[in-house]
């Protein structure tokens, strides 16, 4: 599967010999560059985070997701006197992509449906309410 692989040689100081980066490289530790890429998959379906999450990992997404989505309100409540309401929308993406860089992409999920609804019910029109 790895045969015509070389690692990134940024993973590795001046010096290392090149048997040990490939060494690293079968073992998954490096990322890896191929000329030819029909030889090179993705992270295999027993390692990815979303099936080795526990119930206390999800939990703990969605409290950062909520937690995010509530600051972005707050502030949005802050600024909605001075800002025009579509401006107001900004902040929720500045919400999402904090979110998305420390938590992935199941976290900007969350954060991007939870910010939709508190946008739609905090700052449209027929206030407090999810009528559009």
């Amino acid at each position: 599967m790895i045969d015509n692989v070389r690692p990134d040689p940024d993973d590795f100081p001046a010096g290392v010999p090149a048997e040990a980066g490939a060494a690293a490289a079968r073992r998954g530790r490096v990322k890896l560059f191929a000329a030819d890429r029909s030889g090179v998959t993705g992270v295999p379906r027993d390692r990815s985070w979303w099936r080795q999450a526990t119930g206390g990992a999800w939990l703990r997404l969605l409290a950062h997701s909520a937690l995010a989505t509530l600051g972005a309100t707050l502030t949005g409540w802050l600024l909605s006197h001075m800002l025009p309401v579509a401006s107001l929308a900004v902040i929720y993406l500045v919400a999402v992509l904090a979110i998305a860089v420390r938590q992935g992409t199941a976290g900007a999920i969350a954060v991007s449906l939870l910010s939709f609804f508190a946008y739609n019910y905090f700052f449209t029109e027929s206030f407090f309410s999810l009528k559009v």
